[in-house]
């Protein structure tokens, strides 16, 4: 009597969720975590680190709009917009940063462009705290912000879209680096 075998069905493989599934044809190793990632600080991490004015939202900002966005395009490359912008939001008391606003605030080019979004002082109050807590000193640049801008309270939040200013005929004006108006 001859028997005939019949084949086992494999067993269904469970797949990890926060893995994204291989493309066909790609590479399935580019997609996987890599045990060497780095942990992405979070906010509430932060948060044990108070600085002045914190508690009223007007502590005072040395760095201009530009050197945010940096800081914050280095750190996108760890992380995404969305959960990113749920960390600054959490630093804010009476306003919220959404991906949208992140990713508007992202596109200006200026040192003061963008001055007026909450990305802005959320991001700046963000690194400035991350600063600390990794025991970083000042920067050259940021030394030479505070001296010229520590009598004024810091960077105007307001940004470059509403203002105004009278020059004479032939004359122009443009910022500096570190977010002064030059007339030439």
């Amino acid at each position: 009597m001859a028997t005939t075998v019949t084949p086992i069905a494999q067993p269904l493989q469970q797949r990890d969720a926060n893995v994204p599934t291989p493309r066909k044809g790609g590479n399935a190793k580019a997609l996987a975590p890599s045990s060497s990632d780095k942990h992405v600080i979070t906010a509430s991490e932060l948060s044990s680190i108070h600085l002045d004015g914190e508690e009223e939202e007007q502590v005072e900002i040395y760095d201009t709009c530009d050197d945010v966005r940096r800081k914050i395009n280095d750190h996108l490359k760890t992380t995404t917009r969305a959960p990113f912008s749920r960390e600054l939001a959490e630093i804010l008391l009476n306003d919220t940063v959404t991906s949208h606003q992140l990713a508007r605030f992202l596109t200006f080019k200026d040192p003061r462009a963008g001055g007026h979004s909450p990305a802005y002082y959320a991001g700046y109050v963000f690194f400035e705290k991350l600063r600390i807590k990794q025991g970083k000193k000042k920067g050259v640049k940021r030394q030479k912000m505070e001296d010229a801008w520590e009598a004024k309270g810091g960077v105007p939040r307001e940004g470059s879209h509403n203002m105004k200013l009278i020059v004479r005929k032939g004359q122009n004006w443009k910022f500096d680096q570190y977010g002064q108006i030059m007339v030439r």
